[in-house]
């Protein structure tokens, strides 16, 4: 049985550090990349996601990684999800799956 992880990586490294072995496929939410959006939306800076993103990659094989990067109404532009999406591919991520998220 495959193990999966749905995650925003919003954690200590070191908390993460002790699933790589175990999972599958992680599954990670972004948000955004832009700080500013980030903070907008989740009220915390995402300085520490985007080094466990970075960590990850070193362990991990890419292939094993989905990135989810959501178009968020009211709190980023389509514009903002592609310079996110362009980042992402930039470090190295390929597997990105751009979407709609609703608020209910």
């Amino acid at each position: 049985m495959e193990k999966r992880i749905e995650t925003s990586l919003y954690a200590k490294w070191e908390k993460i550090r002790l699933l790589l072995d175990d999972m599958d496929e992680w599954i990670v939410d972004i948000k955004d990349t832009n700080p500013s959006i980030y903070k907008a939306y989740t009220g915390k800076r995402n300085t520490e996601v985007l080094k466990n993103l970075m960590q990850l990659k070193k362990y991990v094989p890419s292939e094993r990684i989905r990135i989810r990067v959501p178009h968020i109404k009211n709190f980023n532009e389509p514009e903002d999800v592609k310079r996110s999406i362009i980042f992402l591919e930039k470090i190295g991520y390929s597997r990105i799956d751009e979407f709609e998220y609703v608020i209910v």
